[in-house]
């Protein structure tokens, strides 16, 4: 159950950082395209024109602060990877602070961890966590972790997967550098000051996020590592908003079945379908112009002939194996055929006469079929991932009733208000609604990162997991008819499920 758990979170994970990274690329190459188009290649002539065009600067800031939201997740991500092996594990405690966000300390119960030698990679990361961590000081750590990861004894301390993720912080970090740490980025934040003190840098909400203000699910700013402002929160609640998105995805049913099969051929498409459905639609209820989010985070369109496929690559590869196979064999000699002749031939023992095959033009035609209306073919839900569209659709997910007379009056409110069609002012704090589902059956359970998963105590129900906001750990309107609508997927529950009429209210789960 927790690895199935854990290669979900992982995946989730993986693919927010994905979506970041398309965005912060995609927008990057975007703007120096246009400036090499008008003839801007040096930073005195960039400068020149981010002056004269308030647009163009709204546009280089949305690249600075994309780039530093994904340097910001990386290096969360990299604390993690680097930590996580084999060797290091005991050198580190891994724990959740008061907001449910994953921390790192050195392990002091270990004497190793203690005094770490000189010229290893523990010393280096046990100072570094004791700092806060590599997203809170990105130069620091690559300038510190490249003279350790030349020698093997210690380059061998850390996975794959670390390396892979320390080139990616590397690069971003690069970048981000040479527009912040140099002196065309101080000039930059002094012209991205004065827009925000003008109040010009209103207009370039659109350009830094596709959520319309009125569903944006707003962090506080965090002036220690702000760059321009309010305008770092803008870009952070976007990204913070879209793992909650992401992190409802429940990819188990699919990826245990291709683990437990090992074939990827009939299950991964069908995985990737329910995933690119999934964020789609999601995308479509946020965003405000029409593919604004689709397209920041470079989704794809499931109903779309020509979206990747595994099954297709897959094909591709086996000709292409398959054609080189027989290219690279040796030619036989051709042997003796006997004769054929196209007149019919009587066999003995056949009623009827044995005719040469038709030549290639004598195939028979086929009845050409007017055009119709294309039907879209139906959205896999999770379950359906783990088995191929043409195979029997997964058994439906099981309802799971709470008893009622076990709930108190305040968690058969906060209930009613998550599964109202209603559209109500105020929130729900998350704490409120961990103890809502503990008291309704579910077991809470603490998984990688900021999610949070509920299992039910009874019955067959499927667990389901949440991401508990942060750093305000509160449900918002907009997320509230968003948790609302997940429970009644999954469950079946309505307003009508929690009716104070027909629950006989237990006092003592009242007092609790």
């Amino acid at each position: 159950m927790r690895a199935s758990q854990a290669r979900t979170d992982a995946m989730r994970s993986r693919l927010h950082i994905l979506h970041l990274q398309y965005a912060a690329w995609s927008q990057a190459s975007s703007l120096f395209e246009y400036l090499d188009k008008i003839g801007r290649k040096t930073p005195s002539s960039v400068m020149a024109a981010l002056k004269q065009d308030s647009s163009l600067l709204g546009h280089m800031a949305g690249v600075v602060l994309a780039c530093k939201e994904l340097q910001k997740w990386l290096g969360g991500k990299l604390d993690q990877l680097l930590t996580s092996s084999e060797y290091l594990k005991p050198f580190f405690i891994r724990r959740r602070d008061e907001n449910g966000s994953a921390a790192i300390h050195p392990n002091l119960a270990n004497p190793e961890a203690r005094n770490p030698k000189d010229g290893t990679i523990e010393l280096v990361l046990t100072s570094l966590l004791r700092e806060g961590g590599p997203e809170s000081n990105p130069s620091t750590l690559l300038r510190a972790l490249w003279p350790v990861l030349q020698k093997h004894t210690e380059a061998s301390k850390i996975t794959a997967d670390a390396f892979d993720c320390l080139g990616d912080f590397g690069i971003v970090s690069e970048f981000v550098g040479g527009l912040v740490d140099t002196t065309f980025g101080k000039e930059l934040k002094q012209l991205v000051a004065e827009a925000n003190k003008s109040g010009a840098s209103k207009s370039w909400f659109t350009t830094l996020c596709a959520i319309p203000e009125s569903k944006l699910q707003r962090l506080p700013p965090t002036p220690r590592f702000d760059l321009y402002g309010e305008l770092d929160a803008i870009v952070a609640s976007q990204a913070n908003q879209w793992l909650e998105v992401v992190f409802s995805l429940d990819g188990r049913p699919g990826l245990d079945t291709i683990i437990a099969t090992n074939e990827l051929v009939p299950h991964y498409d069908h995985l990737w379908m329910y995933i690119d459905s999934t964020l789609w639609e999601a995308a479509e209820q946020l965003e405000g112009t029409p593919g604004s989010l689709k397209d920041m985070y470079g989704l794809v369109n499931p109903d779309h002939e020509e979206r990747p496929r595994y099954s297709r690559e897959f094909l591709k590869e086996f000709y292409r194996v398959e054609h080189e196979r027989k290219e690279s064999a040796p030619t036989p000699a051709p042997a003796a055929q006997p004769s054929e002749s196209s007149i019919p031939v009587a066999i003995p023992g056949q009623d009827e006469v044995a005719r040469a095959p038709p030549r290639p033009t004598e195939a028979p035609k086929t009845k050409r079929k007017g055009k119709g209306k294309k039907k879209k073919a139906p959205r896999p839900s999770p379950n359906d991932a783990a088995e191929p569209p043409e195979d029997k659709e997964a058994d439906e997910d099981h309802p799971f009733i709470p008893n009622l007379s076990k709930l108190s009056h305040k968690t058969i409110e906060i209930f009613q208000r998550l599964l109202s069609h209603e559209e109500k002012s105020g929130q729900i704090r998350w704490g409120d609604f961990e103890k809502a589902m503990a008291q309704a059956g579910f077991d809470v359970i603490q998984t990688e990162g900021s999610s949070v998963r509920f299992d039910p105590l009874v019955g067959d129900a499927r667990p389901i997991s949440f991401h508990r906001p942060h750093p305000d750990s509160t449900l918002s309107p907009v997320l509230i008819r968003w948790t609302g609508a997940r429970l009644k997927r999954r469950y079946g529950w309505t307003a009508s499920t929690f009716s104070t009429e027909s629950a006989n209210v237990d006092t003592a789960a009242e007092a609790e």
